[in-house]
């Protein structure tokens, strides 16, 4: 990991903010590690959407919030947006001819950001499946919430 992320960005997947939000102190070697590197931490309007769409209470909304603001330094600009979108439905056609399971709309688009920012940008997530067909995994951190829930977080960039 050190190897890949060392001045990098790193965006981190909607799924991993979930659980570090409630298990932050599972969380901090590793995003102590990622300071350490000096890899910068960068979010995404995509992100943030998914993260604060279904949380109906205003105080724990505030709390997301506020949660997002702590942990990123710097949003990605989306100036490409028609680019990204046109690139998203591209890809997901090929995934489909070629019978491979089509990620959901923001991980695709989080899929192509990676590879718009092909050398510095990788994305950490839990959801394997999704990723699997359109990035290289270039390393995995197990993650234990307990004895009998251990979660695999992968580092994923551009094939």
């Amino acid at each position: 990991m050190d190897f890949y992320l060392k001045n990098k960005w790193l965006i981190l997947d909607t799924n991993f903010l979930m659980y570090a939000q409630n298990k932050v102190e599972i969380f901090d070697i590793f995003l102590n590690k990622i300071k350490e590197l000096k890899c910068q931490l960068v979010s995404c309007a995509f992100i943030r959407a998914e993260f604060l769409r279904s949380e109906p209470n205003n105080d724990l909304y505030k709390q997301k919030l506020e949660f997002l603001n702590e942990l990123y330094v710097d949003d990605l600009p989306l100036n490409n947006f028609e680019s990204i979108i046109d690139r998203v439905i591209s890809k997901g056609r090929e995934l489909r001819r070629k019978k491979y399971p089509v990620p959901g709309f923001v991980d695709a688009c989080l899929m192509e950001l990676v590879c718009m920012y092909v050398s510095n940008l990788y994305i950490a997530t839990f959801n394997h499946k999704d990723f699997a067909y359109g990035l290289k995994r270039v390393a995995i951190l197990p993650f234990e919430f307990s004895k009998e829930d251990v979660k695999v977080l992968g580092i994923y960039s551009a094939l």
